[in-house]
């Protein structure tokens, strides 16, 4: 059926082609009036309108009603979220380009060749019809844009939520909510980047590809940069540059930009969202409190109209909230006192497992202290919380950027609105000897499993210990804020374009591969030598494969007992000898050709570990003097084994 009326479709946008006029205008048009402000003009007399040479008002959109009644024929034109009705009567307006000469009248271009869902201009004057509807009587119309596919059936707009997100193109035509609500999405962020001016802030950017993925506690996507050989991470926070700038002599800084956690998805995480984050020196977390109220607030107010919303709660509840009433403020310590009846600074590690097992929390065992009461808060006090609430002071080990208290907890405070936490803000840590021993007990954490701590940045330290000054900051959860006051239950409602599987993809078939180290057997090595190129190779390949999909299945398993094991590699390595030196650089060439992974040790990789010296002397000699004591290609295991097939297997 689409593939019919794709090429009727096509057939007309010819016709039309060849009657002089261009189906795919480039010419501008230019419009008076949009469809709201037309119909806010004074109704005409028809008969003036219909005697008069003038026409007034001219508006362009996409025809999305039409209906032909003899001499006349009706239709709406939408304008953004607005239509307007348009009027055509026979032989009262002219299309342009078309000669008067023509095959076909312009009454007939309307009702043969134009569909729903063209573009159209259109020009002439106001009146009102006898239902009291006002209407555009149309005297001269330009062609713009022919539409090859139909719009949604029966225009009643999309219904299916992943069809929407998949073809937001046809969700914002079909459906007027929609198109407000990314209308009001752009206002609250013109309103936050207002805020932030009035307040003398700087709106600067930082770089979405970094080297260490710090600022916040979450898993990283990864990526590896050619020109510079080097692995990256798509930023999870835009914290640190941002206090770099303030350490930089700029005192007020923002930004709003895209950030991206690797995690799980549902409708209050996404793995790609916009964040808010500003930092201001020589304030603190109370100026911080205030402003974030200050700035929700005139965002209620401006973009919304009102105080009070009915928003969903993290169960998918409506609930109402005021944001008129002052903003609740509770430690974090008390939440977990009365919602799970524990004293944090009390428990121990192992009562404390007892009770997030309890309340069925996964992968006890390596979850860090911080974390477990950040769950048992999240299942226990964290629903509770309806009404705009601000909990402060937070354990240490969950906010290392953050100044310490000196109790366990740090000057922090998270903004929670329906159980959703839409702020997060902090005290700024700014001692350099403080922060490396919080770095240095998350890079503890990480290496013992935790892949959501940090690692250490010592970019940052460094410029930390240039001297930064006092400084408060906090991060903002653009779609949050815009999900919850637009009353939105996921996320996805208040992204134009969410990521989203491609649809129908199928699953590629993944190819076999396998690597393959080959010993040079003329080089006389020792049987510890052998085993020492076979793992040097191992270690270099391994290095430049940093992405746990390429090398592994999954990154552990699981014993019966909720027991993490690491997991063995998921390629085969074989390790082959040959009989000279020779034949690994016939290898070397002939694995290069078939753009093959490779690793290379060498009998200057031998005789020391400092690369410095392994780079100078591999300087001074040409490719033909280098001795390789192994080669290690990785590929699939077709082309791996032919190029190999001639070598035996390594015996011992």
């Amino acid at each position: 059926m689409r593939d019919r009326l794709f090429n009727e479709r096509q057939k007309k946008a010819e016709k039309i082609r060849n009657l002089g006029i261009n189906p795919f205008s480039t010419a501008k048009f230019e419009k008076t009036f949009s469809a709201k402000t037309a119909k806010n003009l004074p109704a005409k007399n028809l008969e003036e309108i219909q005697n008069s040479e003038k026409n007034p008002v001219k508006i362009a959109g996409r025809l999305v009603l039409f209906r032909a009644m003899g001499r006349l024929a009706f239709g709406q034109l939408l304008d953004g979220a607005e239509k307007i009705q348009i009027c055509f009567q026979k032989n009262h307006f002219k299309v342009e380009n078309l000669s008067e000469n023509s095959e076909i009248s312009p009454m007939k271009f309307v009702e043969k060749l134009v569909d729903l869902g063209d573009f159209l201009g259109v020009a002439g004057d106001i009146f009102e019809t006898k239902h009291g509807e006002k209407t555009l009587f149309i005297r001269h119309l330009k062609f713009l844009s022919k539409s090859l596919r139909p719009l949604p059936e029966k225009f009643h707009g999309l219904e299916n939520r992943e069809k929407c997100y998949r073809e937001r193109n046809l969700d914002l035509i079909s459906n007027a909510e929609t198109f407000s609500r990314f209308e009001k999405r752009s206002q609250m962020i013109a309103e936050m980047r207002n805020f932030f001016h009035e307040k003398k802030f700087l709106e600067i950017e930082t770089p979405i590809l970094q080297s260490v993925a710090s600022g916040a506690m979450a898993k990283p996507f990864l990526t590896h940069h050619n020109a510079l050989d080097h692995d990256f991470v798509l930023r999870i926070a835009l914290e640190i540059d941002l206090k770099k700038a303030v350490g930089g002599g700029f005192e007020r800084v923002f930004e709003i930009g895209k950030c991206f956690r690797n995690e799980g998805s549902d409708p209050s995480h996404l793995q790609e969202f916009t964040m808010c984050e500003w930092y201001a020196a020589f304030e603190d977390l109370e100026t911080n409190k205030k402003w974030t109220e200050e700035l929700l607030k005139k965002i209620a107010k401006k973009v919304f109209g009102k105080s009070i919303f009915e928003v969903f709660d993290k169960n998918e509840n409506p609930v109402k909230i005021d944001f008129e009433k002052k903003f609740e403020s509770v430690k974090f310590a008390d939440l977990l006192e009365k919602y799970a009846g524990i004293n944090m600074f009390e428990i121990s590690d192992a009562d404390l497992k007892k009770v997030a097992k309890k309340l069925e929390i996964d992968e006890i065992e390596n979850r860090g202290r911080g974390n477990l009461l950040d769950d048992i808060y999240k299942k226990t006090a964290r629903p509770h919380l309806i009404n705009p609430t601000f909990v402060t002071d937070w354990p240490s080990d969950l906010k290392p950027l953050a100044a310490p208290n000196g109790d366990g907890t740090s000057r922090v405070f998270q903004l929670l609105v329906a159980g959703w936490e839409i702020v997060n803000s902090y005290g700024e840590l700014i001692d350099p000897i403080v922060q490396r021993e919080l770095f240095e007990a998350q890079a503890a954490a990480k290496n013992a499993g935790d892949d959501e701590a940090m690692e250490i940045d010592e970019s940052f330290l460094a410029a930390m210990e240039h001297g930064f000054p006092p400084m408060t900051g906090s991060g903002f959860g653009v779609d949050r804020i815009a999900a919850l006051l637009s009353g939105q239950k996921n996320l996805r409602d208040v992204v134009l374009f969410p990521t989203m599987k491609p649809e129908n993809s199928a699953k590629k078939k993944e190819k076999t591969k396998i690597a393959t180290i080959l010993l040079n057997d003329d080089a006389k090595l020792e049987n510890w030598q052998k085993i020492n190129t076979a793992a040097h190779l191992s270690a270099e390949f391994a290095a430049k494969n940093q992405n746990p999909k390429n090398l592994f299945l999954a990154e552990k398993i699981e014993t019966k007992d909720a027991k993490k094991i690491p997991l063995n590699i998921k390629h085969a390595i074989v390790i082959k000898t040959a009989p000279k030196n020779a034949d690994l650089k016939k290898v070397f060439a002939d694995a290069k050709a078939k753009n093959l992974e490779i690793a290379v040790f060498s009998r200057e990789m031998l005789e020391t570990t400092d690369d410095k010296i392994v780079a100078k002397k591999s300087a001074e000699k040409d490719f033909s003097e280098i001795e390789f004591l192994g080669i290690l290609i990785f590929g699939e295991k077709k082309t791996v084994d032919e190029i190999t097939k001639n070598f035996p297997l390594f015996s011992g």
